[in-house]
């Protein structure tokens, strides 16, 4: 998801009508929809939605993804793409090992926080933004300290610029929040924890690097459950993002809170997992098999080589009004609620919508060849 990043640099160098073309190029209609919400400031909402990959994917003999979920993204657009994923690695020597140099680290940590050595820490960690839903954790927090009176949180990262996270704390006890740290006084806040937590929605399928230094420390970790699919069970305790989140989120931090075995036990899965498969040595084999892969492929001859799919993920040409028909109605389609999260009834009505515009022939490019079948 690189849609903050295509966004300010066509934003520097074209203004909005650069940015309305990188959303047209990627999205057709319903690209030009989300940039009509610029000034409103609606487009911020739509960045997860609108991960604006795409023109990068068309310039690119292959895209190296670390997650399941950034492979699948890619694909969804760009059928044909050559997509491998490789492990996001780690060098476990930075890291304060298992047995002494971690105890030291962990009461060092406890130190610098200014936490007991007895007491029961929770942290979150790295850049803070409204996706690590502090809001819903702070609520939860405060209902934990109903029951573990002494408890701390520790909210240890840069704040981005547009969260007042200060004002979300005020009233709050037993917070702690010190603001960006330096390497080691990071690694030691973390070894310091009791419990972790690495809340993440909307999530852009990324990997994330604190997560599994998380788990490389060995700390049981609570994450949201679309932003890890990738983490085996057993290595850390997932909550779903839906109604229910708050009290699962709730009774998980209590399981964990008063059971120091399933702590320690979720721990060695975690620390066990990230040996097998993230060392920095995996990335390393990982990447020069794919580099190899791709240096035998043929080289692609154009963009239309990757087999684009079907509006509104296709770029399409302005002079083919096919594809910008068929991005409007998706468009409508989603405005109604029967989008890809409408399940069976959004399946349904997209049939129907289908095989109208087949049985009007309107299947198939009537643009120049250039333009022909780019519409899918």
């Amino acid at each position: 998801m690189i849609h903050h990043l295509v966004r300010d640099v066509a934003l520097a160098d074209g203004g909005l009508a650069a940015v309305k073309e990188e959303l047209r190029y990627a999205y057709g209609e319903a690209g030009l929809m989300a940039a009509r919400g610029w000034a409103s400031g609606a487009l911020a909402a739509e960045a997860w939605r609108l991960p604006l990959f795409e023109r990068l994917v068309d310039r690119s003999r292959a895209v190296f993804v670390h997650t399941a979920a950034a492979r699948r993204r890619v694909l969804g657009a760009r059928p044909e793409a050559r997509v491998h994923r490789v492990p996001h690695g780690l060098d476990l020597s930075a890291l304060p090992a298992p047995g002494g140099a971690f105890e030291d680290a962990r009461r060092r940590g406890r130190r610098a926080l200014g936490v007991a050595d007895d007491a029961l820490l929770l942290g979150t960690f790295g850049y803070v933004t409204r996706a690590k839903r502090l809001e819903l954790l702070l609520a939860v927090f405060g209902r934990l300290r109903r029951r573990f009176p002494g408890a701390r949180l520790v909210i240890a990262g840069e704040v981005s610029g547009d969260y007042d996270l200060p004002s979300l704390l005020g009233g709050v006890q037993g917070v702690l929040a010190p603001g960006r740290l330096p390497r080691e006084a990071f690694l030691r806040a973390m070894a310091a924890t009791d419990v972790a937590l690495n809340l993440r929605h909307p999530s852009g399928g990324e990997s994330s690097a604190t997560l599994l230094q998380l788990l490389a420390l060995a700390r049981p970790v609570v994450v949201s459950a679309g932003a890890a699919e990738d983490l085996p069970p057993g290595t850390c305790a997932p909550v779903a993002v839906d109604p229910r989140e708050e009290e699962q989120l709730l009774a998980t931090l209590l399981a964990l809170a008063e059971e120091p075995e399933l702590r320690a036990a979720l721990g060695r899965e975690a620390r066990a997992w990230i040996e097998a498969e993230c060392r920095r040595e995996h990335a390393a084999r990982g990447t020069l098999d794919a580099l190899e892969a791709v240096l035998e492929a043929p080289a692609l001859s154009s963009p239309a080589d990757l087999g684009v799919a079907v509006s509104p993920l296709a770029p399409f040409p302005e002079t083919d009004p096919l594809p910008a028909l068929a991005a409007s109605l998706g468009a409508d389609l989603v405005d109604l609620g029967l989008g890809e999260a409408a399940g069976t009834l959004g399946e349904e009505a997209r049939r129907v919508v289908a095989e109208v515009m087949v049985d009007l022939d309107l299947d198939r490019s009537s643009g120049s060849p250039s333009t022909a079948g780019r519409s899918g």
